[in-house]
């Protein structure tokens, strides 16, 4: 089983990159290490007494210098974190991790961004009623989709990475930076609507593709205000609610197909393995795995839990929705309180290795305070026992 540790630069740079890497390969036995290159805004405790300053805190930001050139074809541009100056120091991560033996995954967050909503609104979606969604920009816009594949073939083609993950590549889900005040609680139903894209772009691929977008305009409306004046929830689950509304599943369709051809560029900029980090919801984001099977190399579940059995019962049927195009890479959350201990750990490992899942990715190095990284150690060590 391959053993990928994630571990942010700001982290790798303040213990000293060659420090963590030799812990990484030789005392943990990890057999990569996972760095993010653009990141969504964060918030971090860090309990390593190597810190500099034991709380990071950034808007989204970009952590390497963007090949300029590569993005003239767009007005959206990476924003790089005010800290590093001119610096680049990723590359010397890179060349450091090789040199300790470990392969180098660089992780890439596509739309969801603050610093991206706050600069690109044009480009962000907007709800039925007009509002914007600010999670996220639109990958319905064209300039969006181009953004991004100038931004993966960038990071793949400058830093010698065995894979790109690729983060929220999709429509982003509701993830409000602002305190939410609301006396409605919504359903899976109402999530689904209340997140649903109808922005300018939106409406013109569905105009494209030959859609009649209003009546689906005026059914999500209709929803939605039945909602917010009576108080009550759909009681129908989502499946069985757009099974009623033929014109809603076409315009779901819709923003599945969207997402396929635009991984199929992305796939085509990328000029290492393409890892796609698959969304918790994979309506609301507009992914059909069956669409993506054949587009990227290896599909990303991100775990919560210690429960083996229903992990490796979902990653069956992610592969048969593929059409047995192999077995998802699992990303699991190896820091307190997720992980409450080295037990839960090895046996979610073990488990995984002994059920064939061949790359597990652990979060985050910089989170796990050092008395309680010997759980990586022996939660790897578990998994290759079980796996040999």
């Amino acid at each position: 089983m391959q053993t990928i540790v994630g571990c942010y630069l700001w982290d790798l740079l303040d213990e000293g990159v060659e420090a963590v890497v030799d812990r990484l390969a030789g005392e943990i036995g990890a057999t990569g290490v996972c760095v993010p290159a653009t990141y969504h805004s964060i918030d971090q405790i860090r309990p390593h007494e190597a810190a500099h300053a034991r709380r990071y805190h950034h808007e989204a930001a970009a952590y390497f210098q963007p090949d300029r050139q590569r993005y003239a074809s767009t007005r959206i541009r990476a924003s790089v974190a005010g800290w590093l100056g001119r610096r680049n120091p990723l590359s010397g991560v890179c060349e450091a991790s090789r040199a300790a033996g470990l392969a180098v995954h660089l992780w890439v967050v596509a739309c969801h961004g603050s610093t991206l909503v706050s600069r690109y609104g044009w480009a962000v979606g907007k709800d039925v009623f007009g509002a914007s969604l600010d999670m996220g920009l639109c990958p319905s816009n064209p300039e969006v989709r181009q953004y991004v594949c100038e931004l993966v073939g960038d990071v793949s083609s400058n830093y010698g990475a065995e894979s790109i993950v690729l983060d929220s590549a999709f429509y982003p889900p509701r993830h409000a930076h602002a305190h939410a005040h609301s006396g409605l609680e919504p359903g899976c139903v109402e999530t689904f609507l209340s997140g649903l894209c109808f922005c300018e772009s939106c409406r013109q691929r569905a105009i494209d593709s030959g859609l009649d977008v209003e009546p689906v305009v005026r059914s999500v409306r209709v929803a939605l205000e039945r909602w917010h004046s009576s108080g009550r929830c759909e009681p129908k689950d989502l499946d069985s609610y757009l099974g009623r509304d033929t014109l809603l599943v076409e315009y779901v369709a819709m923003r599945c197909r969207l997402i396929a051809e635009w991984v199929h560029r992305l796939r085509s900029s990328c000029s290492c393995r393409l890892v796609y980090h698959l969304p918790s919801c994979a309506t609301v984001a507009g992914v059909d795995v069956s669409l993506l099977a054949d587009q990227v190399d290896t599909c990303l579940v991100t775990i919560d839990g210690s429960n083996v059995q229903a992990v490796i019962d979902h990653l069956r049927q992610l592969s048969a929705a593929a059409g047995g195009a192999g077995s998802p890479a699992v990303r699991v959350h190896a820091y307190p309180p997720r992980c409450p201990d080295a037990p839960s750990l090895v046996r979610t490992l073990a488990g995984l290795a002994d059920r064939g899942v061949r790359q597990v990715y652990l979060e985050n190095y910089g989170l796990i305070p050092t008395g309680r990284l010997s759980w990586l150690r022996q939660a790897i060590r578990a998994a290759s026992r079980a796996a040999s």
